[in-house]
């Protein structure tokens, strides 16, 4: 970076400014008045901002290419004329209905907090499918980032269609569906769905999107049972890289999805790691330029991760080329303890843990510090548990000694069952805050799962860190939709609560105003009424 002349590195910011990054101009009418002589301050307030642009590349103007007309369409506005220490930025989010404009909100934003507000700037259009927020529509072959309504995703899985058909499935609770998994050949490293789901791939996006039409769909590749050869293989080659690529996009298209996520578990070497980081670039890339030669939306591009990007050894996430290339990322915070591989009871996705480091909360917190951006990260909620055999009935709390599976052969169950199980022996549920966790033991059998509060807490605490969402793993495992509901109810309890706190300062505060005005017209009127009747005369008081 030394090497690179100051002025050369202005003078770039400035054209990146005046092309498409007119939110750069206050830091570079600043940094631009050092050139003849600039120091080592103004160098790292330089390289702030060059890091600043390389995590916010898909900021900018958006333009409209259609029928070979340039039209800008959404826009970055900055107004920095004035009080050098007042000034603003500001920009606005359009709601349309049909493609027409029916509200406009202005938004002014101090200008060093411009990118942390904008994304932090959270509008509630749950209530209203037909609205959407302008600058995250994605029009033309870019588009602005803003922060987006939380993402309530469900990933779905036809492959045990005939107990839970798709056309069940209330999909008015959520923002995005996932259908999972697509197999990979492991020969010509295409995309395989096998010939039963081809019929519930391609019917999956128009049957969804029947109670909820503004619901987003993706289509999930590998999965847990997904072969590592195959995959680790796959991106250790370009070729195979691009015979995957291509094919995932055009199946994506052949059946109506708009997005694509990865779920390669298995990676647990540095080079799967590192081949993964230049998969997801040139994936994104064949992504852009599908768009731009269709003129088609993007397709959305994720990936299902481990709860740490540390999970095996020195094998660690891509986070740079996951930080520039994916839309989101869903963090796996469960399956931290199992019967078929723990000696003891465990809490198998707790938010917490006092004693370890196996949580979510020091997972989630791991990925923002190492450099996955909150706003990218999407919390799990596992409407399932586990049952283990207690050794000592009188032993039965987390972390009691146990000696495998109970229940069910592998120990897992979901959440329905686990409720149905509960009633019919008439068990107690145990509530532990300290793990965020519930519990209950029947006989010999303990079980660990999330219970209604336990989500409600889960969903506020992706809240409370600024995280774009949560997701659910996954539909079929819920109890008539009693988890899906409480996660939805949580996030509008919250902003009503937010109301009424307000409400209640503006009724207080008017109140008070009032017995003040109160008193004092009243000392004024005795205080007239004194002198008027000891003097006979008006005194100005």
């Amino acid at each position: 970076m030394e090497s690179i002349p100051y002025s050369n590195a202005v003078g770039s910011v400035m054209y990146a400014m005046i092309s498409s990054r007119p939110d750069l101009a206050q830091a570079i009418s600043i940094l631009s008045r050092y050139m003849a002589n600039p120091g080592k301050g103004h160098w790292n307030a330089m390289k702030w901002l060059l890091r600043y642009i390389s995590s916010t590349t898909s900021v900018g103007l958006v333009y409209d290419c259609a029928n070979s007309v340039v039209d800008l369409v959404g826009y970055v506005d900055s107004d920095y004329a004035g009080d050098r220490d007042k000034r603003r930025s500001t920009s606005s989010y359009f709601f349309t209905i049909a493609g027409c404009c029916i509200f406009i909100l202005n938004i002014r934003l101090l200008c060093f907090e411009f990118a942390r507000e904008l994304r932090e700037k959270k509008i509630d259009l749950a209530s209203v499918d037909g609205i959407r927020c302008f600058n995250c529509d994605e029009t033309g072959h870019r588009k602005t980032d803003c922060k987006k309504p939380d993402k309530k995703t469900l990933f779905v899985d036809p492959g045990n269609g005939t107990d839970f058909p798709v056309s069940n499935i209330n999909s008015a609770l959520f923002t995005h569906l996932i259908c999972a998994f697509a197999p990979v050949n492991n020969t010509t490293y295409q995309l395989s769905p096998l010939a039963s789901d081809d019929k519930q791939f391609s019917d999956f996006t128009n049957t969804v999107k029947q109670k909820n039409p503004s619901v987003t769909t993706l289509l999930s590749i590998g999965g847990g049972n997904e072969r590592y050869s195959t995959f680790s293989s796959m991106v250790s080659n370009s070729s195979y890289r691009k015979s995957f690529v291509d094919s995932s996009i055009k199946l994506a298209r052949l059946y109506g999805f708009q997005g694509l996520d990865l779920s390669w578990v298995s990676a647990n070497t540095s080079m799967d790691m590192s081949n993964m980081g230049v998969l997801f670039q040139e994936w994104k890339g064949a992504i852009d330029l599908e768009s731009r030669n269709t003129s088609q939306t993007p397709l959305i591009l994720t990936a299902a991760v481990h709860y740490s990007p540390n999970p095996i050894g020195p094998a660690s996430y891509p986070i740079g080329s996951m930080q520039r290339y994916l839309n989101w990322v869903h963090v796996m915070a469960y399956d931290f303890y199992a019967p078929t591989w723990s000696n003891f009871t465990g809490a198998q996705a707790a938010l917490y843990d006092p004693s370890s480091n196996t949580n979510a909360d020091y997972g989630i917190g791991t990925w923002i510090n190492e450099g996955l951006s909150a706003d990218k990260i999407v919390l799990s909620l596992p409407f399932y548990g586990y049952a283990w055999t207690l050794v000592n009935l009188a032993d039965n709390s987390i972390g009691a000694p146990a000696t495998g599976p109970a229940i069910t052969p592998g120990g897992d169950m979901s959440f329905k069952d686990i409720k149905d199980y509960i009633s019919r022996h008439g068990a107690t549920v145990m509530y532990n805050a300290t793990y965020e966790v519930n519990y209950c033991s029947i006989g010999t059998s303990w079980i660990s799962f999330d219970d209604v509060e336990v989500v409600k807490i889960k969903v506020s605490y992706a809240k409370k860190r600024n995280l774009l969402g949560y997701f659910v793993w996954q539909v079929s495992h819920d109890d008539n939709w009693v988890l899906s509901q409480a996660a939805a109810d949580q996030e509008d309890n919250k902003n009503g609560q937010n109301t009424r706190r307000v409400l209640v300062i503006i009724l207080t505060t008017t109140a008070a105003v009032i017995l003040l005005l109160g008193i004092l017209i009243y000392y004024c009127c005795i205080r007239f009424k004194m002198l008027k009747s000891s003097k006979g005369n008006l005194f100005l008081l």
